[in-house]
């Protein structure tokens, strides 16, 4: 979450970059989700630019955080806790039209 990094150029139309990361860590933005290839998000219309994103939110800082609080320091619950809030989720969710669609919206 390197604040000094900047724009790197074109590597930034591919590789996820500290400024794409920031803007996934955002709490009020939900965007950038592709972890190493910024490109999927691109092409999935999921993608959002550092500034453009964070005037909309209305400030020009980030305010980190997640969409859930994570009550355990082990790392696989960490990793697993977003695949268990989807799960959940399709499970509570009636008709096959919302459940596939789970899969497209954000988390939340």
């Amino acid at each position: 979450h390197l604040k000094g990094i900047g724009s790197l150029g074109p590597i930034e139309w591919f590789f996820m970059t500290p400024k794409h990361h920031r803007v996934h860590h955002d709490r009020r933005v939900h965007k950038n989700y592709a972890g190493m290839f910024i490109i999927w998000d691109r092409l999935f219309g999921t993608f959002a630019d550092e500034g453009p994103s964070l005037a909309l939110a209305g400030t020009e800082n980030v305010i980190y955080g997640i969409t859930a609080p994570v009550n355990s320091y082990n790392p696989y619950t960490i990793q697993m806790q977003v695949w268990n809030q989807l799960f959940s989720r399709i499970s509570r969710t009636s008709g096959i039209f919302s459940k596939i669609s789970a899969w497209m919206r954000g988390p939340g």
